[in-house]
């Protein structure tokens, strides 16, 4: 194995990032991984939230017979 693959490895351990070497799950700051983790999370929550807009428009049909 190569010194990366050792490090890659030995960051895993220890429970933290090999990109930014922040502690998991809580890596903080500029690190990319931290930040798609993030949009996923709030993508996730986006869909499962129904829109206000939405909310209005089956309002205004229900109303509007």
């Amino acid at each position: 194995m190569s010194e990366t693959d050792w490090r890659t490895i030995q960051y895993k351990l220890e429970g933290k990032c090999t990109t930014c070497g922040g502690e998991l799950p809580n890596h903080r700051g500029v690190c990319p991984v931290y930040g798609a983790e993030l949009k996923k999370r709030y993508d996730s929550l986006n869909e499962s939230v129904k829109k206000i807009s939405d909310i209005a428009k089956d309002i205004i049909k229900k109303y509007n017979v």
